[in-house]
């Protein structure tokens, strides 16, 4: 049996989205967005009211380039993080006898795609703002049933997005207290 047997079926799906974000999200909010046109056909669900869903856009465009601007900052503070474990030429199996968990963090394979998740929920949260300010720029041009829809599948995507970012998060502070408990032993 493989090393990758073993891994629990929950864990490989997780770590399957994980390199996989951009189309998982974008299936995920088709399947949404499906649903809810759905909904609305069947009179289940009633249309949206443009004023709200101008309202929501301007709140998503601020949401979305603050959130880009905190993820571009926090990729910032762990490449420098990283420097500095580097700069002291600390190798893997020096920092399981001497270091804390942050050092173990930088050193293991786990860094770089961490920073690339990271990366690529700033680059996704970048393209959302554009689209929603040319959305909003052009919203008299498009059709309400699109423009709520356009909205809605952003939202979507910027909180599939923030729940990426803070499993990952979670993950890495589930790390580093392993760490404290070994020490503390």
């Amino acid at each position: 049996m493989t090393k990758y047997n073993k891994i629990p079926f929950h864990i490989k799906v997780i770590n399957w989205y994980l390199k996989r974000p951009i189309i998982c999200d974008t299936v995920f909010t088709i399947v949404l967005l499906f649903a809810l046109l759905v909904l609305q056909k069947k009179g289940l669900v009633s249309t949206f009211d443009c004023e709200i869903i101008k309202s929501l856009n301007s709140d998503l465009i601020s949401t979305s380039i603050s959130l880009a601007g905190f993820i571009l900052a926090s990729l910032t503070i762990i490449v420098t993080f990283k420097d500095s474990v580097t700069s002291r030429n600390i190798d893997i199996q020096d920092s399981k006898k001497n270091q804390n968990g942050r050092d173990l963090f930088f050193l293991s394979k786990h860094y770089y795609p961490t920073v690339n998740i990271f990366y690529r929920a700033s680059l996704i949260l970048l393209l959302i703002f554009f689209l929603l300010a040319i959305v909003k720029v052009i919203n008299n041009n498009l059709d309400n049933e699109i423009y709520s829809l356009i909205i809605i599948g952003s939202l979507i995507i910027i909180v599939t997005t923030v729940f990426r970012n803070l499993y990952l998060l979670l993950q890495i502070i589930k790390l580093q207290n392993q760490e404290v408990k070994k020490t503390d032993e």
